[in-house]
């Protein structure tokens, strides 16, 4: 790609002596994610990463030119986001062989489907108090209604979680949908047979927030349409159990694909999963140091929502874990569409890398109108 210097109002190219400053690092025995190559086929890396951002319009080769080739030579845990199994089929083998890396596969329409994940199994919540339970039931909310909530939602599911692993000591995602008047039971239920301060605070929450019962009917209506994607019944076979630990990200090597298939109706069921395995990685992390990255490639991680809890995530995740957004809409797609999520990025990536081989202008535009600030990129102004 050929920039023309004069255009760059906010930017000048970096020199070598700079590198270091900006966490980046030249040649094929340095550690960390490869940006890419130089003319002479020179590896350019972030060895420090915080999070990385790259956009690439589609066709450009985000998945054969940067997301495949820092799987088949990086060894690190990882987390991928994958459709149809592309970047599976094509590196996962060789992980397993030649990284030795385990590979776990979510794919739960298929009979390939490795990976069991129940956030609210009992071995990550049966440390925690019904304060902590209810935080972190909070948190999982957040991350399946990713902000598209019209008012309780996020407090009846805390509250629906908050009574089964209290009185029946299980839960998953499946089956805590009620209509209104099983609603209206379930509260009189818990009212009179339960003394929990804090299942009763979190009634009292829901009924200062809504008294109107038209209200209530229509937040619960919002709700149910949500969680019924749990109901179906590969999805809740999948969430019925566990069959790894988080911590294995850790203590061990491992690989995790969240296979999507491209139809509309199929991301919209696995969005919400995705997310909630995401958050709750974040969460059962937080307090573990680790020496190695956990590197997590977000392969066009807007057509899984606005994302909103996985973006604020990028100021207090722990710094070994690394997101890599990956993106096919440039930057004036953005923020015509997702513009309430424009400053979260703005302000938390720290490396942004654009994949544009048609229109130089855009990255100008990008440079200068996202940026606007001054700021050093490198660019082999041979290649």
């Amino acid at each position: 790609m050929k920039f023309n210097i004069d255009k760059l109002e906010y930017v000048n190219f970096a020199k070598e002596e700079e590198f270091e400053e900006m966490g980046i690092v030249k040649g094929k025995n340095k550690e960390g994610i490869c940006f890419g190559e130089t003319n002479r086929k020179i590896e350019i890396k972030a060895n420090n990463p915080n999070s990385v951002l790259l956009m690439a319009e589609a066709g450009t080769g985000s998945v054969s030119t940067f997301i495949t080739p820092n799987l088949l030579k990086i060894s690190n845990s990882s987390i991928v986001l994958d459709f149809e199994r592309e970047i599976y089929d094509k590196t996962s083998e060789h992980r397993k062989k030649h990284l030795n890396n385990e590979i776990l596969l979510f794919e739960p329409f298929s009979d390939d489907n490795t990976l069991f994940f129940n956030p609210f199994d009992n071995s990550i919540i049966e440390n925690m108090n019904l304060e902590e339970l209810s935080d972190f039931a909070f948190k999982i909310a957040k991350a399946i209604f990713d902000g598209n909530e019209i008012g309780i939602e996020k407090d009846l599911f805390v509250l629906f979680i908050l009574h089964n692993c209290k009185n029946i000591f299980l839960s998953n995602l499946s089956k805590i949908s009620l209509n209104f008047e099983q609603f209206l039971d379930f509260l009189e239920k818990i009212k009179n047979n339960n003394s929990d301060v804090v299942l009763i605070k979190h009634i009292s929450k829901i009924q200062k927030k809504i008294k109107d019962e038209k209200e209530y009917v229509k937040n619960i209506q919002a709700y149910n349409s949500v969680m019924k994607i749990f109901d179906n019944s590969k999805i809740a076979n999948f969430t019925s159990k566990m069959n790894f630990r988080f911590e294995d990200f850790v203590e061990k090597k491992v690989t995790a694909y969240l296979s999507i298939p491209y139809e509309t109706k199929n991301i919209e069921l696995f969005a919400p999963v995705a997310r909630v395995f995401i958050e709750t990685l974040y969460i059962k992390l937080r307090q573990k140091s680790n020496s190695d990255f956990i590197y997590l490639y977000f392969n066009q991680f807007l057509t899984f929502g606005k994302n909103l809890t996985l973006l604020e995530r990028l100021e207090t995740a722990p710094s070994k874990i690394v997101p890599i957004l990956i993106t096919n809409k440039l930057y004036e797609k953005i923020q015509t569409h997702y513009s309430e999520i424009i400053d979260f990025i703005e302000n938390r990536v720290k490396y942004f890398v654009v994949y544009d081989h048609r229109e130089n202008d855009k990255v100008y535009i990008f440079v200068n109108n996202f940026l606007n600030k001054p700021i050093k990129v490198y660019k082999n102004p041979k290649s």
